[in-house]
């Protein structure tokens, strides 16, 4: 059915595809309107950074602290949940990422730093009902916006460009990172020419993405990587959970080979349901590249089916652009392979409104 364009669309009528394709444009969107960003003269001299975000509005960071973590001079904490890290304080550089700008626990946490006198950086989609613009606002905080135009979807993981650009343009801008110009013209042109490898047109014999949806399809997939594309496979499993309504894990290299082997035995009913996603880089430790090969034969030996994709690029951040789109399109269609439509979060809205029925909104 990967090739039935009349049921695709019919599953797809909130438009994930098209969110999908347009994520190079996410990000040149991002670019282009905060070139004069700039932050105030005493967000500097930092000595640690927090992004603080749920779910789709992490996923920028995630792939950034994995990215450029041989960079970073200063640690950097992905913050998911309530209350601060005791280290936050004013030397932090702290940025609120909420796609809705309406997210319970980041607008919590918000109270917190500022007491703590954080630096406060805010990122959120253009939304009347957006609490964290409103704050920004009112305590003239840096902050970066844009209108979701490029994400049909609605879907804060389909926007996963403005996240991942939205939070790079104030690490380029405080100097945490920098990031050469042309680096991005091909990143965004291999994106643009993986539409023409990846979009539900082009047929299944001939698309890697569908190819290695089937794949996975009926399995509970493990996705396994380095470490400098761990924050990939974790928005990797965000999305097939998400878009692929599919239970899936994810584990990183060399950590696995020291706790991970030992459970392959058991469940024996269990194994024919696991599929194991090799993102085997040529950029990795050539050490963790053996360790991949040995890990292959273990999962084999197990009788476990398990697949490669091997990123293109010639760095670290264009192999973790390659990884993003190639695994959000994977996603995509594991979600039409079960027969849902990829944008619908029943569980999630039920969730949210279940919490605020009983605690109340913050």
């Amino acid at each position: 059915m990967l090739d039935d364009l009349k049921k695709i669309n019919q599953l797809d009528r909130d438009r994930v595809g098209d969110s999908i394709k347009m994520l190079p444009k996410q990000i040149e969107q991002v670019f282009a309107e905060n070139k004069s960003l700039r932050l105030p003269g005493n967000y500097k001299n930092f000595r640690n950074v927090v992004v603080d975000g749920m779910g789709g509005s992490n996923l920028g960071g995630r792939l950034i602290k994995s990215v450029f973590a041989d960079r970073l001079k200063i640690p950097l904490e992905i913050k998911a949940g309530y209350e601060l890290p005791a280290f936050v304080g004013k030397e932090t550089f702290y940025i609120l990422s909420s796609y809705s700008g309406t997210t319970e626990e980041t607008l919590y946490n918000h109270k917190e730093a500022k007491i703590k006198g954080a630096k406060i950086a805010v990122l959120s989609m253009e939304n009347p009902k957006s609490v964290l613009i409103e704050i920004a606002r009112r305590e003239k905080l840096p902050l970066i916006t844009f209108d979701p135009k490029f994400n049909p979807s609605t879907q804060p993981r389909m926007g996963v460009g403005y996240s991942v650009a939205g939070i790079l343009t104030y690490f380029m801008r405080s100097g945490l990172v920098s990031v050469d110009k042309k680096e991005w013209d091909l990143i965004i042109k291999r994106m643009e020419e993986g539409n023409r490898k990846y979009s539900s047109e082009v047929k299944e014999k001939e698309n890697p993405a569908k190819q290695a949806a089937r794949k996975i399809f009926g399995k509970m997939p493990v996705i396994v990587s380095g470490n400098f594309l761990e924050g990939n496979i974790h928005i990797f499993r965000n999305q097939i959970s998400e878009s692929g309504k599919n239970f899936p894990s994810y584990l990183t290299l060399p950590e696995l080979n020291h706790y991970s082997l030992e459970g392959l035995g058991h469940p024996k009913l269990g194994k024919k349901y696991l599929h194991f996603l090799f993102i085997d880089s040529d950029l990795e430790n050539k050490r963790v590249q053996v360790r991949s090969e040995l890990t292959k034969k273990v999962v084999k030996g197990e009788g476990i089916s398990f697949s490669v994709y091997a990123p293109k690029g010639k760095t670290k951040l264009q192999q973790a652009f390659d990884v993003l789109y190639f695994g959000s399109w994977v996603s995509y269609y594991l979600g039409l392979l079960n027969n849902e439509n990829p944008a619908a979060v029943r569980w999630v809205d039920w969730f949210k409104e279940e919490l605020n029925r009983k605690v109340g909104k913050i």
